[in-house]
């Protein structure tokens, strides 16, 4: 039996908990964090905190626990589902609560919080590709930034790219600058230097590439800029990072092939090393 976290009571996965009036489950109000933990560590917890402290305010919602009590429920719940010598991913989903019908929440809506977790197989594969979609971002929207469970768009697009029989989709956004992926963040690297596209133009603050930008920018020339689409498929590398991914290098973007990454490969033992991560 598998066992989750709701509002801090751990319960098995299979009792009913969440009400047909919950503000995630009807409007899509709410945020969500995908945590690695590895072997019972979690390398990159406190920039998942970061980016909760931040997004919360944007669609005003509090955070019913502190960082050092969410690190204790992350824990606990793999030991519950023994997974503390694993590789596994936690997802934690908090939404704006229970609240009457409308737009928006009756005074005094408190959020509701789940946690799940479960066991992890790192991407193996070595061939992974990525293709442009038609579906936009809007840049100029709170919710690009946010990491909000309205994830429509990133469904509908990872379909799109899938149908295609590509791996992942790239979303340009409204002036159709390269933004990010369905599930991904997207960089490219041109004479040894390494790109991503900056918030501004729609890219998720995703967690690796925060932490890439924050820790590894002056050791691998690493910097923001817009990007165009003719930039992107000029490339000598391109890569793609998300929490659970790490770095997986792109070998087939649109229709052309890359065959060599030793900056992505370099850039991922050091993130290896620096962070335990994958």
């Amino acid at each position: 039996m598998s066992y989750i976290n709701f509002n801090g009571q751990v319960i098995p996965a299979t009792e009913p908990c969440i009400q047909t009036n919950d503000r995630g489950l009807t409007l899509g109000d709410g945020l969500f964090e995908t945590i690695l933990i590895r072997k019972s560590s979690i390398p990159a917890l406190a920039y998942h905190w970061k980016r909760l402290e931040t997004s919360a305010p944007i669609i005003g919602l509090s955070i019913p626990f502190p960082s050092n009590t969410l690190e204790t429920m992350l824990l606990a719940l793999i030991e519950k589902n023994n997974l503390h010598d694993k590789i596994a991913g936690a997802r934690l989903t908090l939404t704006s609560g229970n609240s009457a019908r409308g737009i928006l929440p009756a005074p005094g809506t408190k959020p509701n919080f789940f946690i799940s977790v479960f066991e992890h197989a790192p991407l193996t594969k070595v061939d992974y590709s990525a293709v442009i979609v038609r579906i936009k971002k809007n840049e100029h929207a709170p919710s690009s930034r946010i990491k909000s469970t309205s994830y429509l768009d990133n469904v509908l697009a990872k379909k799109e790219a899938v149908t295609q029989g590509y791996d992942e989709a790239i979303l340009l956004n409204t002036a159709n600058h390269i933004a990010d992926g369905a599930i991904s963040n997207i960089f490219m690297v041109k004479n040894q230097h390494i790109y991503t596209p900056r918030i501004a133009d729609g890219a998720l603050p995703g967690v690796v590439r925060t932490i890439l930008l924050d820790e590894f920018s002056n050791a691998f020339s690493l910097t923001e800029k817009s990007m165009t689409i003719a930039e992107l498929i000029d490339a000598d590398e391109v890569f793609v990072t998300n929490a659970l991914m790490g770095i997986k290098p792109v070998t087939k973007l649109q229709d052309k092939h890359f065959m060599q990454f030793p900056c992505a490969l370099g850039l991922q033992a050091a993130l290896r090393e620096r962070k335990d991560y994958l």
